[in-house]
């Protein structure tokens, strides 16, 4: 008698989902979009397609939008991609920050130095190597430091996600910025400089005198992520070879660029190095004093690594 009870509840489990994915094949449901080792409530949840779990092979976009293999996602698009509803993340890594009055932009200086406090996951301890880098090529090229949390009530907190995503700017308090395993030395200085407080180079109002976006290639539902932006240019050009660049197939429907460069055979969405402008752009933001034409504060530690 029990075990017939529980055979028609399990038959009446699986016609029930059977009629759901008929009714809707996109059916969504909750889940962690930073991974923790105990977790049983609901903050930090956003909406995931079945179709796109990220831990599965293959990346899978809607019935409109084909299939997606992790290979060839950059990293940093990957929770903008989870986010269906895009309330919580915006071109695909930037974080939204609802309450932005109570603080500067700017994290703030002492005695005329500035350097964040950070702390990383245990959880990221096999990334722990390419965090460091990152905040050694920003630090070698410029006045900004990097120190391990002492007592300090603001500090950048490293944290285990899907894919690579930070706020933008100073928050205050504990401030995630988050790294998943497939994010490079190069994908995590991306995310710092947004925690510095830069945007993307592609939300310019002047793109359009250098890129061209490719709307009819864009996953539909994900346009917004290519909307200029009002911002401070800082007085400096345009910036193709940024490292906060788009890549010419971020949000690809269908293998084709999304973003062209007016300039012929140039490689959109490096992502090995600060370009000259990016340097220029941390120095001019923090005030930094340049050293023979490098980056590096007024001691000239330029060079000194983070440990």
């Amino acid at each position: 008698m029990c075990l017939s009870h529980i055979s028609l509840a399990f038959l009446t489990f699986v016609a029930l989902c059977a009629i759901l994915i008929v009714l809707n094949c996109d059916i969504v449901t909750c889940g962690p979009l930073r991974r923790a080792p105990e977790d049983n409530d609901t903050k930090g949840t956003v909406k995931i397609n079945l179709k796109t779990d990220v831990d599965r092979p293959a990346f899978h976009g809607n019935r409109k939008n084909g299939v997606f293999y992790l290979p060839n996602i950059n990293p940093e698009i990957i929770n903008g991609l989870i986010d269906s509803d895009g309330d919580m993340v915006t071109e695909g890594d930037i974080f939204v920050q609802y309450d932005r009055n109570a603080v500067e932009n700017r994290w703030p200086s002492v005695k005329g130095k500035v350097s964040l406090p950070y702390v990383i996951s245990s959880e990221l301890a096999s990334k722990a190597d390419d965090i460091l880098e990152a905040m050694n090529m920003i630090s070698n090229k410029t006045c900004v430091r990097f120190h391990k949390l002492k007592n300090e009530q603001d500090y950048l907190d490293f944290q285990p996600a899907y894919g690579c995503a930070s706020f933008i700017g100073f928050l205050g308090g504990a401030q995630p910025v988050y790294v998943g395993l497939r994010c490079t030395p190069g994908n995590i200085v991306h995310e710092l400089l947004h925690a510095l407080g830069f945007y993307h180079e592609h939300s310019r109002k002047d793109r359009d005198n250098h890129i061209e976006i490719i709307y009819e290639n864009i996953i539909e539902g994900k346009e917004r992520n290519f909307r200029k932006a009002e911002g401070d240019t800082q007085d400096l050009p345009y910036d193709l070879g940024s490292i906060l660049h788009y890549g010419s197939l971020f949000f690809s429907s269908n293998g084709s660029p999304t973003v062209v460069s007016k300039k012929k055979n140039l490689e959109l969405g490096q992502r090995t190095h600060l370009s000259e402008l990016d340097v220029q752009r941390i120095q001019k933001l923090y005030h930094c004093v340049s050293q023979k034409g490098e980056g590096g504060d007024s001691d000239g530690h330029g060079d000194k690594k983070i440990h």
